[in-house]
């Protein structure tokens, strides 16, 4: 029995699901980067903040707080939330601007997860194409 395989709408929307997971991966990688030009800190876990997701799952995220160059303390939220506990006292490296130290963001010691998003969305754009292409071909036969 011949598999069946993804019409040319199939194809169309296969080709952009991976391109958004393309553009996402590299949105994510660049919200985890230091700003150009921006300020580094190492920032401690002051607090948590802890919330329920869609699925009622008990969610945390970490409150970070650092000292800017100005000599103000500075908190914010991770954006980001996990059911893992983060540890209290524990320290992140954060990149921030000198005119809005509120709006840092933290640096992962790691920036892999990202650039698998975007290999990932290569391979489906790719995967896409060869339907469509086949598809194509298969019309002009």
């Amino acid at each position: 029995m011949r598999s069946k395989r993804p019409g040319f709408i199939g194809s169309l929307m296969i080709i952009v699901g991976g391109l958004l997971l393309f553009v996402s991966g590299f949105y994510f990688h660049d919200s985890q980067t230091p700003y150009p030009d921006g300020i580094s800190a190492t920032a401690t876990i002051t607090d948590i903040h802890a919330g329920r997701n869609s699925r009622g799952r008990l969610m945390y995220s970490a409150i970070y707080t650092f000292t800017a160059a100005d000599g103000h303390p500075v908190s914010f939220q991770d954006p980001a939330s996990a059911s893992n506990r983060p540890d209290v006292g524990a320290t992140v490296e954060v990149s921030y601007r000198a005119a809005h130290p509120e709006q840092a963001r933290r640096v992962p010691a790691v920036g892999w997860f990202s650039w698998i998003i975007v290999a990932v969305g290569a391979l489906v754009v790719i995967s896409g194409l060869g339907h469509l292409i086949g598809n194509l071909r298969r019309l002009n036969r």
